[in-house]
């Protein structure tokens, strides 16, 4: 990196706290430095030269943060097109990887990433500036950011990174079809997590639609997916989580619902959580739930809880 003016000073800076502090007060300065850095305007090369300077000597949160700052600083200056060929240049994976996010979320040129895409020679970097462009493309326009995404990106790689944008859908986006998008995928790599994560939004958004849309397609959505819409569900409207729930006819996913009800109601209430053990479909996983509900519960109420295992014994020995 060719010494810029304009960072001299932050450099200079940087240098002597190092010099100068260490343990908590090293970091509070960092942080105190970097803040100033982007709050009086430090962009282009300058920051190019800042960052290259700092990078690797911080603590990982403070690293993220300021190449998530400091990538727009790049991005939109007069430097734009020479801060691109810096970034792409640069020899550490995970910096460029992390700068490439990040410039993608800003990226605005009217051809669209096709031509960015192609002179990124690192997979990993390709991948994070192409979900990062689909990341901010999805705000506005949810449908065509998933298209954008599994058009450019490579034949055959891992759609992992798809996750980060279902993960901030709308709630104006069409779930359905996303979600069928997804399953006429079934055989991509990563598919299962984006597809976990796509329920987990739509949870967040509309919890009984995302439940229903996953119990009515058990040949795409596995029952463990269920237990996330079921989990999300209960920390917003636990009891319209619970009567769902309830009224599910048994089956794999009930199994997996009724394990999330009784981890969400454990520590709370034990009393609750045993009547969902006890409606799992699974033996062993029902088995295995009743033993946790009845040590949680003893704790405060063996005489209950006692009383309430009794009784499942008796059950089980006259059904033999």
């Amino acid at each position: 990196m060719v010494s810029r003016p304009g960072a001299a000073k932050y450099i200079a800076a940087w240098d002597e706290q190092t010099r100068g502090l260490k343990g908590d007060s090293l970091k509070a300065a960092q942080w105190r430095l970097a803040k100033e850095a982007i709050e009086e305007g430090l962009g282009g090369m300058d920051m190019a030269a800042f960052l290259e300077h700092v990078q690797g000597k911080t603590g990982s949160d403070l690293q993220q943060w300021l190449v998530s700052h400091a990538s727009s600083c790049l991005y939109h200056s007069v430097d734009r097109e020479q801060a691109k060929e810096w970034i792409l240049a640069l020899e550490n994976p995970r910096f460029q990887t992390d700068l490439l996010f990040f410039m993608g979320t800003d990226y605005d040129e009217t051809d669209g990433p096709e031509a960015f895409l192609k002179r990124i020679s690192l997979p990993a970097a390709r991948e994070a500036f192409l979900s990062g462009y689909c990341v901010n493309l999805a705000h506005e326009k949810p449908e065509e950011a998933v298209k954008t995404f599994l058009r450019w990106n490579e034949p055959g790689k891992d759609i992992g990174a798809l996750g980060r944008v279902v993960g901030i859908l709308p709630e104006f986006a069409d779930f359905d079809g996303i979600a069928e998008s997804l399953h006429a995928l079934s055989d991509a790599k990563g598919v299962g997590p984006v597809s976990e994560t796509l329920l987990r939004r739509w949870a967040s958004l509309d919890p009984g639609r995302a439940a229903e849309y996953a119990v009515s397609n058990p040949g795409t959505v596995l029952p463990d997916h269920l237990g996330s819409v079921v989990g999300v569900w209960l920390q917003s409207s636990p009891a319209e989580a619970a009567s769902w729930v309830t009224g599910l006819a048994p089956s794999p996913f009930k199994t997996s619902a009724c394990g999330v009800m009784v981890a969400g109601l454990l520590e709370g209430d034990p009393a609750q959580a045993w009547t969902y053990a006890l409606q799992m479909e699974d033996a062993g996983a029902r088995d295995a739930a009743i033993e946790t509900v009845h040590t949680a519960w003893a704790k405060l109420d063996s005489v209950a809880a006692d009383s309430a295992l009794a009784q499942v014994k008796r059950r089980t020995s006259d059904e033999h």
